[in-house]
């Protein structure tokens, strides 16, 4: 039950942890499980106290990022995106979303770069969401052929095991 998993989080974050999990991921699980009962704004807060314990939580990044550009704060958004690329630099899902997000931005040269370095890290997820590279051009570069970089869907791999494996929480 969802709303038990929050009990337990709220629980650990606020009287210590019986399960041995690094706080950030307590936090992160925390967000997560509320993210999937709509509560947005709670999930956000839950994001960023994940972030402000461990910085460099590229997931938590990645998932506030998801949240906030659906909530329409883009610069917020397209920040956090790029610290989750920064923390974790082959991951494909930030770099696409990051793409999207900057596209809709109109800033489109950058976004074309994201494309190109979500593409490079994961090829095999072009092929299957927008066709096959030979047939678009996409090996040899976006640039020629823009309509297929411009239009790839995100990548909503988006870390939700209920227990995060990240590593460096020391």
């Amino acid at each position: 039950n969802l709303l038990e998993a929050i009990a337990h989080y709220r629980q650990a974050v606020k009287f210590g942890n019986p399960s041995e999990l690094p706080l950030p991921t307590v936090y992160h699980n925390l967000a997560v499980t509320l993210e999937e009962i709509g509560q947005f704004a709670e999930a956000i807060s839950a994001y960023q106290s994940a972030i402000n314990l461990f910085p460099n939580f590229a997931e938590s990044h990645y998932n506030l990022a998801r949240l906030l550009e659906n909530a329409s704060q883009t610069e917020a958004a397209i920040s956090h995106y790029r610290e989750a690329i920064k923390y974790q630099p082959n991951f494909a899902q930030a770099y696409s979303n990051l793409g999207n997000i900057l596209k809709n931005s109109d800033q489109l040269a950058e976004a074309i770069k994201c494309y190109e370095q979500a593409i490079a890290i994961k090829p095999d997820y072009a092929e299957a969401q927008a066709g096959s590279p030979r047939r678009t051009g996409l090996r040899g570069g976006l640039a020629g052929n823009l309509a297929p970089a411009l239009f790839l869907p995100p990548l909503w791999n988006c870390g939700r095991p209920l227990v995060c494996l990240c590593s460096g929480f020391g």
